[in-house]
């Protein structure tokens, strides 16, 4: 009876200290993917940002071109170095030049969300398909600016499928600190249980000792709290 009140006392104290640092490591492995994953979308944004002022002022500094066929030219040759695509559209929406696609087969950006804010004079931003090519893609779009006035949206892409690559990738190192954390919590759970019903298991057989007619057994009591009073009652 004592053997298997022990055993029970020992899983409750196990089950119920694993629980709680495995829903604590949970927790903190969901808050940390959270925030890297924001940050991984914010960085890349940025990146693309920075590139995006490059090619803004190199664009700005020969603008206007002669031909649209000078500045398809450009979009290419800024891709072929950067690997970025790169789009400009006039302020009526209408695509001048692109450096992936045939612009005469792409639609009016006018209403795109990135297009709408750079008309304003500031950077926009969006994540969607890409109508022409058929990929996700992270839009990031600036204004070249002539005279105080919106002459053309420069605009880059960055596929969302290097960005999940990233976010993948993270996924991966975090699953293997939250196994490898889940691990040393249980070895914990399982020390602190040991330290906390050992005692009680003690007093516990040597109860059952004393009930059963056992008087001469006697037991060192070395804890202070609760447990160590009963105990050295129990020896009094």
């Amino acid at each position: 009876m004592s053997g298997q009140w022990q055993g029970r006392f020992f899983r409750r104290v196990f089950t119920r200290l694993a629980l709680l640092l495995s829903v604590g490591l949970l927790t903190v492995c969901g808050i940390t993917w959270q925030l890297t994953h924001s940050w991984v979308r914010d960085y890349t944004a940025d990146q693309l940002a920075t590139s995006m002022g490059l090619v803004q002022l190199a664009l700005s500094a020969q603008w206007p071109f002669k031909s649209t066929d000078e500045l398809a030219l450009e979009c290419r040759r800024i891709h072929d170095q950067s690997d970025l695509r790169i789009t400009i559209i006039d302020p009526s929406g209408r695509v001048l030049a692109d450096s992936n696609a045939d612009p005469h087969s792409m639609e009016n950006h006018a209403g795109r969300p990135e297009i709408l804010e750079a008309m304003k004079g500031g950077i926009g931003r969006d994540q969607r398909l890409s109508a022409s090519v058929g990929h996700p893609f992270m839009y990031v779009a600036m204004p070249i600016m002539q005279d105080g006035k919106v002459s053309a949206i420069v605009r880059t892409a960055a596929p969302i499928e290097d960005i999940t690559t990233r976010e993948n990738a993270l996924v991966q190192w975090i699953g293997l600190v939250l196994v490898s954390s889940l691990s040393i919590s249980l070895v914990t759970a399982w020390l602190l249980a040991r330290a906390l019903a050992g005692p009680i298991q003690r007093v516990s057989s040597w109860a059952h000792g004393l009930a059963t007619g056992d008087l001469n057994t006697r037991m060192e009591v070395r804890e202070q709290d609760e447990v160590g009073q009963v105990a050295a009652s129990l020896e009094r």
